[in-house]
């Protein structure tokens, strides 16, 4: 892990973004900690891998729709049964790319209005389940 690490003084200020990857050292618990320590105290985006990220400072993620996916796993299997297999790895139909507004502006860094209007922003979502939460007990 220190060897990973090592080097980061010299090499952030020539990197444009962290991205974890979907694998045991990025993805690890420590790994991601110091990635979110680099992004901000350099100012450089980390890009995770999902809403936990997110969560965690991470500027944004592009999370696959789980549920959605293992539907279309029994599909394809289905398929497979029937010998009607198809000879290519296909992508999942649903995605979701969701961002905190709150980690861009402590990074300061502007967020496309096109990003704005096709994800979904965490301080957003937890704002109005907030709201919604306090509605429904009366407060």
């Amino acid at each position: 892990m220190k060897e990973a690490f090592g080097m980061r003084e010299e090499v952030v200020p020539h990197v444009d973004a962290f991205l974890v990857l979907a694998d045991t050292f990025s993805a690890g618990r420590e790994a991601f900690a110091r990635l979110r320590l680099l992004s901000l105290r350099h100012r450089v985006p980390l890009i995770g891998l999902g809403t936990s990220h997110v969560k965690q400072s991470a500027l944004l993620a592009h999370e696959v729709d789980w549920r959605e996916l293992g539907l279309q796993a029994g599909e394809l299997a289905d398929e497979t049964i029937a010998g009607r297999a198809l000879p290519v790895v296909l992508p999942p139909r649903r995605t979701n790319v969701i961002y905190d507004s709150r980690s861009a502006a402590a990074l300061k860094i502007p967020l496309p209005r096109s990003l704005r209007e096709s994800a979904t922003d965490l301080a957003v979502k937890e704002k109005e389940e907030a709201e919604a939460a306090e509605r429904k007990t009366g407060g």
